[in-house]
Formats: C-alpha cells, sequence, structure tokens
C-alpha cells in the first residue's frame, strides 16, 4: 500500500494541470504524451520524503491511514511536479512550505498524527517499568511480583 496514489493526487489538484506537467513531448513523432510514470515517480519521491522524515516516529502503516500525511505527500509532489516546468506557483510553494513545517512539526513531536491520538489512552496510565520498556505492555509492580 501507498500513502498517496495517482488517482488521489488528482483528486487534490486538477487533474489536467497534471496532465499538463508529466506530458512529455516526442521529437521523434511530434506529439505530446501523458506521462503517468513520471507522476507516479515524484509521488514515490514525496512519500520517501515523508517516510524518511517521519520514520522514528511512526510506522509505515500509520502513515498511511492518516489522511494529514497524505495531503502533505501531495502538496510535496505537486510541488516536485511542478519543478518540472518552472516557474512554480506561488500557492504551490506555500502549500510545499506548509507542509514542510507540518512534516517538522511530527518530527519534533510538537503535532501529532490524528490517526494516532485518536488511539492514545484518554485515562490514567501506568509507567512501564525498566525490565518491562521494550514490550507492548505495561505491568504495574504488583503484577509484575504476582509473574516472579
Amino acid at each position: 500500500m501507498a500513502i498517496l496514489t495517482v488517482e488521489e493526487l488528482q483528486q487534490l489538484f486538477d487533474p489536467d494541470r497534471i496532465k499538463q506537467l508529466a506530458s512529455d513531448s516526442n521529437s521523434r513523432f511530434g506529439t505530446v504524451a501523458y506521462n503517468t510514470e513520471v507522476v507516479q515517480t515524484i509521488i514515490t519521491q514525496a512519500e520517501g520524503i515523508v517516510i524518511n522524515t517521519l520514520c522514528l516516529q511512526y510506522d509505515v502503516a500509520q502513515l498511511e491511514a492518516d489522511a494529514g500525511v497524505k495531503r502533505i505527500t501531495a502538496d510535496v509532489a505537486m510541488y516536485y511536479l511542478e519543478s518540472r516546468r518552472p516557474p512554480v506557483s506561488a500557492a504551490t510553494t506555500r502549500l510545499y512550505q506548509v507542509a514542510l513545517g507540518r512534516l517538522k512539526q511530527l518530527q519534533d513531536g510538537s503535532a501529532k498524527l490524528a490517526a494516532v491520538t485518536q488511539l492514545l489512552p484518554t485515562g490514567p496510565t501506568v509507567e512501564p517499568t525498566e525490565a518491562i520498556s521494550t514490550g507492548f505492555f505495561n505491568l504495574t509492580q504488583a503484577e509484575q511480583d504476582s509473574l516472579t
């Protein structure tokens, strides 16, 4: 599974503009053809930036499930796509800068993914002990004592 598909990018941005930016002329035949491989390659590059930036905080499944990450990836991809045919529009540049800012916030922990924060416990939590801190669950001291 991927964070963003070509179809999703076309839903978020003008599909005609995407086709224009991803079309290459064929000098041999004098024609212009839409190249979906260009769009897919750019989406893959954008996903790589997002995943590499956030891989220490989140796993790929969490990134794929979050609509905000999808939008960040789309904004980065559209910036790269427009970079093929300079100049990049001011609106796309602004969206790209906002996307990079959001990535930085997610990376430094000042923001959290919506999909992840919905799964966090709302009541009091028990702090893990050092023996169990690398596991998948937290045990109180009384629970640990009953196991030994």
